[in-house]
């Protein structure tokens, strides 16, 4: 059962260079391009939760499990934009095809959205420690030779 791991990415968005602002002051100029450049990074969120939706739908109806990881930045994202989702699906072989073209139809419509998949991966995300192998710290609970009374 290959894990894949799809990553929703927003896109940057910037004015386009045809806005005219002439006969605007340098105030008013400001304060256009400002609403402007909020109102694409609205509409790129909003693209990108619709993504996302469509991937954990995909997701609920392909995969066995789900696993959510924090989302990655700077290099380890991987590319410009913005990571916003970063799951990993636990599904069974014989639907990894078709969950696979499904997350890639997620942000088909969707300007300034990209989405990767990765994978298959080890399952490493949906397994846990045997009880008693760590503690809430996350340390380990064996001791060593030098813990133990002789």
């Amino acid at each position: 059962m290959p894990p894949r791991s799809p990553r929703t990415r927003r896109g940057r968005h910037r004015l386009s260079p045809g806005t005219d602002d002439s006969g605007l002051g340098p105030g008013r100029s400001y304060l256009r391009t400002r609403r402007a450049q909020r109102s694409s990074r609205e509409r790129a969120h909003e693209a990108a939760r619709t993504a996302a939706d469509r991937i954990e739908a995909a997701g609920h109806a392909y995969a066995t499990d789900r696993a959510r990881h924090r989302v990655q930045q700077g290099e380890l994202a991987g590319s410009s934009g913005e990571n916003v989702v970063n799951d990993a699906y636990l599904l069974r072989e014989d639907r990894s095809q078709a969950f696979h073209a499904e997350v890639a139809r997620a942000a088909e419509d969707l300007a300034g959205v990209r989405v990767e998949v990765t994978g298959p991966w080890v399952p490493y995300s949906f397994t846990t420690p045997p009880d008693g192998m760590s503690d809430a710290s996350g340390s380990s609970a064996a001791s060593s030779a030098e813990d133990r009374p002789s």
